[in-house]
């Protein structure tokens, strides 16, 4: 804590106090290509703050042909597939999926970006800097990550004002740029966009898997000796305000984010994982957001699971043969994955409504009860239906809290085979009960 602070990481760019949207780009001469139809006109790119997102904003005396549909926009500075959202007497504006390429194509040295929701962590590389402002010195402790995989070398900062925009987005509502970061080789060569977009594709998978929030990496800014700005990239993901961290990585740890990057990177490399990393995170999230309520967080909680079961003993293994995967219960499903990925088949402490009832039914193991939950809400039958009603009565257990502690528990398991099919043996936050800052435990595996 005591050696000398690296430069801090310098964002390229500044949300206005206003939250008017800027433009980044434009006016440029353009041309919208719909259904075999081509409208002349001027495009520019906007910045839109609060919800954060880009659109394209596409000025034309044709507005009133363009109809609520796919079209493609081109100029001289890019091109990119776009669907109309609004349409006013003096054009449209149109938002694009994923991200849109400014600039050339010569080679970097660096790459920089930042970071939506960035946690305030610490447990990396530790600093403390000291500021005076006037007659008042303060002391500011920040700590940076540093992530290591194949050829890259990544550098995690919170922006320099971390605790304002926190504290901001907590009272507001707001997604704040908390975080910067920087890509660069190992051997410091450079490199072309086209080798650094999967490392800025993996990292976005890595951080939204671990914070369990999507961290997608925003105005990307590509720089070489010649241009500060000679690529860039603008992309619009599913970024949502959240100012609490609730993965498996504790704010007070930010080293195992170094410990279980090269792990990640290594799986998703593999063309055949990419897809369900991808689908596994998407689910995770989405459990964590409580999407649809607790029932919702149930009833789609256990597609990653039986996805990634399908993967470990069909697809990868051939451990198994399809038909006769097929032919078992998800429970027993599940229990396979566990017991390669060194998963405990018992409930966890905490948990005591779900512990009642795996002693006092025949439901003796988590994933038979988080089953058999999520069965009485997607298959509401009358059996299913009553199944809870008679657990409360004859057991003394409440309804909610079982469907309470079965979202929390699929959670734990996506969470816990992620990171065993990633090869990670260290310590994580286990978030299956209210979590103390600063705990973390070894993974079940490890010990």
């Amino acid at each position: 804590m005591n050696q000398p602070a690296p430069a801090r990481l310098q964002p390229v760019y500044t949300v206005p106090e206003d939250l008017q949207d800027t433009v980044l780009l434009g006016p440029l001469d353009a041309e919208l290509n719909q259904g075999g139809k081509t409208f002349i006109g001027k495009v520019k790119v906007v910045q839109q703050w609060n919800p954060i997102s880009a659109y394209i904003d596409f000025s034309t005396d044709a507005a009133d042909d363009i109809r609520f549909d796919m079209a493609e926009v081109k100029s001289s500075a890019f091109e990119c597939p776009v669907r109309v959202f609004v349409k006013q007497s003096s054009g449209i504006r149109a938002y694009w999926s994923g991200g849109v390429d400014i600039g050339t194509d010569h080679k970097l040295d660096r790459v920089t970006f930042q970071l939506p929701n960035y946690p305030d962590l610490f447990g990396g590389n530790d600093y403390q800097d000291t500021l005076t402002k006037g007659e008042t010195t303060t002391s500011l402790r920040w700590s940076e990550v540093v992530l290591e995989a194949g050829e890259w070398r990544i550098v995690l900062q919170p922006h320099s004002d971390i605790f304002a925009m926190r504290q901001q987005a907590r009272a507001n509502g707001r997604v704040v740029l908390s975080g910067v970061g920087e890509i660069r080789r190992l051997d410091t060569q450079q490199f072309k966009k086209g080798h650094v977009k999967p490392v800025l594709d993996a990292l976005r998978l890595f951080l939204s898997f671990s914070f369990a929030e999507w961290c997608s990496p925003l105005f990307v800014v590509g720089s070489n000796a010649v241009a500060t700005k000679s690529w860039q990239m603008w992309a619009n993901y599913d970024v949502a305000p959240n100012s609490y961290l609730r993965g498996w990585v504790d704010e007070r740890h930010g080293q195992l984010l170094s410990e279980a990057f090269p792990g990640f990177f290594h799986l998703w490399q593999k063309d055949e994982w990419k897809e369900p990393l991808e689908l596994a995170v998407t689910w995770l999230i989405e459990a964590s957001r409580q999407s649809g309520g607790t029932d919702g967080a149930i009833a789609f909680s256990q597609i990653p699971l039986e996805m990634l079961a399908w993967l470990v003993f069909v697809d990868h293994r051939t451990i198994i043969e399809a038909d006769e995967f097929d032919k078992l219960t998800a429970a027993s499903k599940i229990q396979m994955l566990f017991a390669h990925c060194g998963i405990p088949f018992d409930v966890p402490q905490g948990l005591s409504a779900l512990a009642t009832l795996a002693k006092k039914t025949s439901h003796t193991t988590g994933p038979q009860l988080v089953t058999k939950v999520r069965n009485t809400i997607i298959h509401p039958h009358e059996k299913n239906r009553s199944s809870i009603a008679v657990w409360e009565k004859a057991h003394g257990v409440k309804n909610n809290d079982v469907r309470w502690e079965t979202q929390q528990l699929f959670r734990w398991y996506i969470t816990l085979v992620l990171l065993s099919l990633i090869g990670y043996k260290g310590k994580y936050a286990n978030r299956l009960t209210p979590h103390k800052l600063g705990e973390v435990q070894p993974v079940p595996w490890a010990t």
